[in-house]
């Protein structure tokens, strides 16, 4: 049986500001302060349109959440 496609597979690769808060699960105002801060990558752009690349996201947000479990690390306390 084959595997399920990554989700960014599923529905499209390149996201839309809106499409890519969504795919996140977080507000429009959050995904663009998080783009501004450096948190989530730019988005490319061509003829106009600004466009996130969903795999960059994952990478993102698994970054977020490495950087995430060291700053709790608290060495077993």
């Amino acid at each position: 049986m084959a595997s399920a496609a990554p989700a960014h597979r599923q529905n499209g690769r390149w996201k839309r500001r809106q499409s890519a808060a969504a795919y996140l699960d977080i507000s429009v105002g959050t995904f663009d302060k998080w783009v501004a801060e450096g948190t989530l990558p730019e988005p490319y752009r061509h003829n106009g349109i600004a466009l996130w690349d969903a795999a960059a996201l994952d990478d993102a947000i698994m970054d977020l959440r490495e950087l995430t479990l060291v700053e709790n690390d608290t060495g077993g306390w």
